[in-house]
């Protein structure tokens, strides 16, 4: 399983979405 990669893609939807 990559719970890794999918909690970096969430933190960079995250960070892009505070950024907007």
């Amino acid at each position: 399983r990559r719970l890794r990669e999918i909690l970096q893609t969430q933190g960079l939807n995250i960070e892009a979405l505070f950024r907007e």
